[in-house]
This record gives C-alpha cells, sequence and structure tokens, in this order.
C-alpha cells in the first residue's frame, strides 16, 4: 500500500514537472517581459489543454503504476519526459514553425541519463538496451528523412531531429506505432482544415501538433492494452 501511495505522488509530482518546466520555457521564450500570471490568463486554450493533458495522463499512469512493480515508474517517467517535450515542441512549432535545438538536446541528454540508469539494471541485456533507442532513433528520423525527400517541401529538417529523438525515448517496438498515428491524425486534420478552408492544398502545416499526438495516442494503447 505505501509503495502504491509513493507510485501515485511520483507519478503527479512527474506530471506537474512537466506543466511548470512547460511554462517556464514558453514565458521565457515568448512572453519574457509580460506578467506571468496575466501573460497565462490571456491564454485560456493553453491552461485548458494543460489541465486536460495532466489529468489525462494522470489517471492513465496511476492506473497502470499500481498494478505493475515498482521498476514501472522509470517507464512511465521516461513516456512523461518525451511527452512534455513534445507539447513544448508543439507550442514553438505552432507559433514560430520552428522545433529548437536546444529542446531537443535537453530531451536526448535526458534520454542518455535513462539509458544508464537502463543498462545498469539490465546489465545481462546490454545489447536488447542499447539496440531498443538506437534502432528506434534510426527509424524514426530516417522514415521522416524520407518522407522530407519526397515531399520535398512539407517536411523539414526540424521534423527529422524531432523524430530521431522520440525514436530514441519510445524505441524500436513502438516508433512505428507512433509515425502512424502521427500521419493518421495529420491526414484527417489536413482533410478538415481543406474542406474548412483554413488551408490550400499546397500548404504545409506543423509536423509537431501531431507527433505529440501520436505519442500521446500510443502511450494511451499502450496503458490502456497492459
Amino acid at each position: 500500500m505505501t509503495l502504491t501511495i509513493l507510485m501515485i505522488i511520483s507519478v503527479l509530482a512527474y506530471s506537474a514537472i512537466g506543466i511548470t518546466v512547460s511554462t517556464i520555457y514558453l514565458k521565457q521564450t515568448y512572453y519574457k517581459n509580460a506578467k506571468f500570471l496575466d501573460e497565462l490568463l490571456k491564454h485560456k486554450l493553453y491552461i485548458f489543454l494543460i489541465i486536460v493533458i495532466y489529468a489525462m495522463l494522470s489517471y492513465v499512469t496511476i492506473h497502470y503504476s499500481v498494478d505493475h512493480h515498482w521498476s514501472a515508474i522509470l517507464r512511465i517517467t521516461k513516456w512523461l519526459t518525451i511527452i512534455w517535450g513534445c507539447f513544448i515542441l508543439t507550442c514553438t512549432d505552432i507559433k514560430e514553425r520552428i522545433i529548437p535545438n536546444k529542446v531537443l538536446a535537453a530531451l536526448l541528454v535526458i534520454r542518455a541519463v535513462y539509458l544508464v540508469v537502463e543498462i545498469i539494471i539490465a546489465f545481462p541485456y546490454l545489447k536488447e538496451a542499447l539496440g531498443y533507442p538506437i534502432i528506434g532513433a534510426v527509424v524514426g528520423g530516417g522514415i521522416i528523412a524520407l518522407a522530407m525527400f519526397v515531399s520535398r517541401h512539407g517536411v523539414g529538417a526540424g521534423d527529422v531531429k524531432l523524430f530521431f529523438v522520440i525514436g530514441a525515448f519510445v524505441g524500436s517496438t513502438q516508433i512505428i506505432s507512433v509515425l502512424l498515428y502521427t500521419f493518421l491524425v495529420s491526414a484527417v486534420a489536413g482533410v478538415v482544415l481543406l474542406v474548412l478552408q483554413k488551408v490550400k492544398l499546397k500548404d504545409s502545416v506543423p509536423l509537431a501538433p501531431f507527433a505529440f499526438m501520436g505519442v500521446v495516442l500510443d502511450y494511451f494503447l499502450l496503458v490502456i492494452g497492459g
């Protein structure tokens, strides 16, 4: 019982850290000279999104963690890290159509720390521990690089780096699923935007929001499926 309570507190705290870091980064990047609370209240959609995301992530992760061994917290926090990282990148991609290298670099450093811990825990399975993120990164970045080459203007180098990082986090077993969900969501959103005449057929749209939704969908389905 004590272990379950500690895991629940850990999940809630880590999600809260994700919200805090995301908000502080965006505030320092775009609203450095503005009063924090006043600026935050102007963006009711942002407030609504972080509340919904926090509630959903907390619910599914708590439900998952209480049914598994304590080591599940390592996998949970790793997924939460890439989810909140993608949330930051979604906001920057929508606002400026860029994916900041410093955010990607920070995520890679965090992933490296997780990798060290994973190697220590699963040293007898060193090959799997190393291969899992490396193959995921290569596949994720490689497929988007191919898409960039084919589309010529629809996908940028930032998107390639983004999926390289996502692949490093979710690994070789889940990167294809994340890519599939990302493409499905982007296709549906593209059709809706075309119907509503918000974009034209030749227009490009930011990919980071769809990558974020792809990661979240894959995480939820993994958790629900056990």
